[in-house]
């Protein structure tokens, strides 16, 4: 094979291998995340700094967790749409409503509240 041959099979293999790699770019899709919103609210009735944990679960999906802020506000943040239940937890207390069914759509949902009592000392 003579040096102008080696070069014309060397751009050939180029422009085969650039125009693959073209084809190959063109047919990607771009992937779009899904959005993500957040469920907040207010427990009420805790003693100052207890601070009760709150679960956001469904099934199939990861379950998201906070605690409360000292003024009694939680935030969970990054969830996906879907039909969710909201659950405080506290070893001392008890809380109404005890679950809350929480339904993202396309927002925010907000004011997601409970109100909480302590457990009498009897039964802990």
């Amino acid at each position: 094979m003579t040096g102008k041959t080696r070069l014309l099979v060397s751009a050939c293999a180029l422009v085969l291998l650039v125009s693959v790699y073209s084809a190959a770019q063109s047919t990607k899709k771009a992937v779009t995340p899904p959005p993500r919103y957040t469920v907040s609210g207010r427990i009420t009735g805790m003693a100052p700094h207890r601070h009760a944990t709150l679960r956001l679960y469904a099934p199939g999906k990861p379950s998201h967790s906070a605690t409360m802020h000292d003024d009694g506000t939680f935030l969970i943040r990054n969830v996906l749409r879907g039909t969710w239940a909201l659950k405080p937890t506290h070893p001392l207390y008890l809380f109404d409503p005890n679950l809350r069914t929480v339904v993202i759509t396309n927002h925010n949902e907000t004011d997601r509240d409970f109100t909480a009592r302590e457990i009498p000392k009897k039964k802990r």
